[in-house]
């Protein structure tokens, strides 16, 4: 039987049992959460439709614990997010299977010689989605396995997410810019195809009009996804690398910049263009991560606790492991303010 044909069947048995899909996958595993009664009911309608019952149980017990699926789409793994998943995993007993892919390949997640082996074969308890997928992916994923989204939204999709609080990250870092005297902010890096990216831009806007600062048109750059590897680096500065010196001469003292990665790129094509930082502009960056080796300066940012957001991911799945009809939610984490070396007064 094909992925497809799977996911069909369960879609199948799930409607005429009454009862989500994620419970009928359950329950064809002999899962001892489900109620003998719902198992029951479920068995009799998958023998009805000719589906091969069977699978492996899996519990709470500690010697067979829940195996969640970990999907990926990026070229650069996570690293923050890897290792809190891990520590989080081991507090909560459950198996990680790490799949990870290029993000130019993550619409084929599911063709037949892409599919990963523990969706393939039922294996996976939940889905814990890292980066920014299709939305279709999202969503057959979603339909198929209790799913977590970290940090990307997809509206419609039926699936948690874990989140940061972007309103006030972005507040802390104007509040911070404010106080060392700079008045003209400029954002650098808004990514429509992000949702992340349009939050925080978002956010910007608002905290300049909540401070009473000018909202300067010319003064926000937006970047495109590359098309060579889906991902936003390395970051294209050819088309507007000058527009960006010009505001800077022209009396825009600081930069914002939604991501720490693309912020550095920022300060790398400033000091190329004869800028210094922090003396002669301002950078801040969003969600810390470890330092670059390259020759710039320490970006100040906000940190976000990611132990404490793959923490509650997992408990997201195992919780609608136990509910699979309970609401979805979207919770957020919040930020913390994280000094660096690329702020100073405005001159």
């Amino acid at each position: 039987m094909s992925s497809n044909e799977r996911a069909i069947g369960l879609a199948k048995i799930a409607e005429n049992a009454q009862v989500a899909v994620s419970t009928v996958s359950r329950a064809l595993r002999n899962s001892p959460e489900i109620h003998p009664k719902t198992r029951k009911r479920i068995l009799r309608e998958a023998q009805a439709l000719g589906y091969e019952t069977g699978g492996r149980a899996r519990g709470k017990n500690p010697a067979n614990p829940a195996q969640i699926l970990v999907l990926t789409a990026g070229e650069e793994p996570p690293r923050g997010y890897m290792t809190g998943l891990s520590q989080a995993s081991i507090e909560q007993n459950v198996t990680l299977n790490f799949h990870s892919c290029p993000a130019t390949d993550a619409a084929n997640l599911l063709q037949p010689d892409k599919i990963p082996v523990a969706l393939k074969q039922g294996l996976a308890a939940g889905a814990i989605l890292i980066y920014r997928w299709p939305t279709e992916i999202a969503e057959q994923v979603a339909r198929q396995l209790p799913t977590v989204s970290l940090v990307h939204t997809y509206p419609d999709v039926p699936a948690d997410t874990i989140g940061i609080q972007e309103s006030g990250g972005i507040a802390l870092l104007v509040d911070h810019l404010r106080k060392l005297g700079h008045k003209r902010i400029g954002f650098f890096g808004l990514c429509p195809d992000l949702s992340w990216s349009r939050a925080r831009y978002g956010a910007y806007v608002d905290a300049l009009i909540g401070s009473n600062l000018p909202i300067i048109p010319e003064a926000t750059f937006r970047i495109a996804l590359r098309k060579d590897n889906g991902t936003l680096f390395p970051v294209d500065f050819s088309t507007n690398i000058d527009a960006i010196v010009k505001q800077v001469r022209s009396g825009v003292s600081a930069w914002i910049v939604p991501d720490e990665g693309v912020a550095y790129a920022l300060e790398v094509a400033l000091i190329e263009q004869g800028l210094r930082i922090p003396e002669d502009v301002s950078v801040v960056g969003f969600h810390r991560h470890p330092r670059p080796a390259i020759n710039a300066p320490l970006v100040t940012s906000v940190a976000v606790n990611v132990e404490e957001m793959t923490r509650l991911a997992i408990k997201r799945i195992l919780s609608r492991q136990e509910e699979p009809d309970q609401e979805h939610l979207t919770l957020l984490v919040r930020c913390k303010f994280a000094p660096g070396e690329s702020t100073g007064p405005c001159r």
